[in-house]
C-alpha cells in the first residue's frame, strides 16, 4: 500500500472522534450505531478484505484493533444517542480503552510503510 492510501485511512480513522464528539454535542449522528460498529464499511475494513492486507505480517493484529475499535465506537455512539454525554466523553478520554485502541489502531497501520 502507498503512502498517501495510508495517510488517507488514518486520516479517515482520526475523523471518528470527531464524528462522536459531534454526536456527544447534539445527540444525533448520520451513522446509526450498527454502521459504526461494522469494520468491514470503513476503507480500512474494506482494505482488510483485500489480498494485498492479508499478506501483511501484522494483519491479524490490524484486524483485531480495527474489530475492538468499531465496537467501542459503536458503544460510544450509543450513549451520545442515549443522552449520556458524560459517560459518552469519558469513554473517548484520554486514557480510555477507545483513546489506547486508536493509539494502538494507528501505530499498526504505520508499521505498513515498514513491510
Amino acid at each position: 500500500m502507498d503512502s498517501d492510501k495510508i495517510k488517507d485511512i488514518i486520516w479517515a480513522h482520526s475523523l471518528w472522534k470527531q464524528h462522536l464528539r459531534k454526536a456527544i454535542e447534539s445527540g444525533s449522528c448520520h451513522l446509526s450505531v450498527e454502521e459504526a460498529g461494522n469494520e468491514k464499511k470503513c476503507h480500512l475494513g474494506k482494505w482488510l478484505a483485500s489480498e494485498e492486507a492479508q499478506t501483511l505480517p501484522n494483519y491479524a493484529e490490524l484486524v483485531e484493533i480495527h474489530h475492538h475499535f468499531h465496537r467501542q465506537a459503536a458503544q460510544i455512539l450509543q450513549l451520545a444517542l442515549n443522552g449520556n454525554r458524560h459517560e459518552a466523553l469519558n469513554a473517548m478520554a484520554m486514557g480510555s480503552y477507545f483513546n489506547k485502541l486508536t493509539s494502538q489502531l494507528v501505530n499498526a497501520i504505520n508499521e505498513i510503510n515498514h513491510h
